[in-house]
């Protein structure tokens, strides 16, 4: 069995995924950015969208919940930003802004650790904002 942290993480890439995979309603951040690059703006978002660490990888716990640095991009372009840098800094450049970008910056060259404690509060709290938007997916056209 593996251990608490390891699950706790799991849980944790899961629901942050699926938070903001949902709030694309759908449609390709990186077709509002560009459009002409992307092939297929609108997608279900369960099985055609992957949540992207668009800039810096999600090795780093600094910025691997953080939404300035992630995206729901349709799976080819999720493909293009991870085999260009550059496609991928000018992404997030005319997305966040120079000033966005140096939050992002500063942000990616804190040193994060996180413990059980940290990863549980965390948790509840994209939980909590998981229910929020199923809610919503439950009322819409009310």
């Amino acid at each position: 069995m593996r251990p608490l942290g390891s699950r706790l993480e799991t849980n944790l890439d899961k629901a942050f995924s699926e938070l903001v995979r949902r709030r694309s309603g759908g449609v390709c951040a990186l077709s509002k950015v560009f459009p002409k690059i992307c092939k297929s703006p609108h997608n279900d978002w369960k099985y055609g969208m992957d949540n992207s660490h668009t800039l810096v990888g999600r090795r780093n716990k600094a910025t691997r919940y953080c939404e300035d640095n992630c995206d729901a991009l349709c799976k080819g372009c999720h493909r293009k930003v991870e085999e260009s840098a550059l496609l991928a800094y000018d992404f997030k450049l005319k997305q966040l802004g120079e000033e966005g970008m140096a939050r992002l910056t500063k942000q990616k060259n804190k040193i994060v650790k996180r413990t059980i404690d940290d990863k549980k509060e965390l948790l509840i709290k994209l939980q909590k904002e998981l229910d929020s938007e199923r809610e919503n997916d439950n009322n819409w056209g009310e």
